[in-house]
């Protein structure tokens, strides 16, 4: 309850891979954080949009983003009809790979597999040291996204763990299952 005449901020927070739209009800707008004064009971709706992560396998032009590379994330806003990179795989040591499986956790974190087999500079846990397979799945925890990416990488699945030991056995698509399981699929 607050004061007839009080002034209230509203902060609208999203979740990974969602952006705040605007505000419905008693306060319209987008706005964010927002002003309210209370002089009466009211109701407000913050609205959501969510983000849809690509990857492309070649240098391609995105509208508004332009040329993105094939380890680089664009995500698309639907609700805004909108583009921009969402990660810049440059930044953080992925020239070299292209980005072949993605998936988003609930808590941000990037899981991705790559096309090829290589080091990746700066991966923690991983059985040989800094080596992936394109096979194996690595988890990017980012402190920033966007055109200036940063942040830590770790070794997330080992391929060779579940018989997938050869080049051919590419992991070309993943998905985290609400149960926590991985879901995945090869080509070869």
């Amino acid at each position: 309850k607050y004061a007839k005449g009080t002034v209230v901020s509203l902060t609208a927070s999203p979740a990974a891979g969602w952006h705040f739209d605007h505000w419905e009800g008693d306060l319209t707008g987008t706005t964010n954080p927002a002003t309210l004064l209370m002089d009466a009971n009211k109701t407000v709706t913050a609205v959501f949009g969510q983000l849809i992560l690509l990857t492309f396998t070649s240098a391609s032009t995105v509208p508004g983003v332009g040329t993105v590379q094939n380890e680089d994330i664009v995500a698309y806003d639907a609700g805004l009809n909108t583009w921009s990179l969402y990660f810049d795989g440059s930044d953080v040591g992925l020239s070299g790979f292209a980005i072949d499986a993605l998936a988003r956790l609930p808590s941000g974190e990037l899981l991705i597999s790559v096309d090829v087999g290589g080091n990746l500079t700066g991966l923690t846990g991983g059985p040989s040291g800094t080596a992936i397979t394109n096979a194996d799945i690595v988890e990017f925890t980012p402190t920033s996204l966007g055109a200036n990416t940063a942040g830590t990488w770790s070794f997330y699945f080992d391929g060779s763990d579940v018989g997938l030991t050869t080049t051919s056995e590419n992991m070309d698509a993943l998905a985290v299952l609400p149960d926590g399981k991985l879901l995945i699929s090869t080509t070869g």
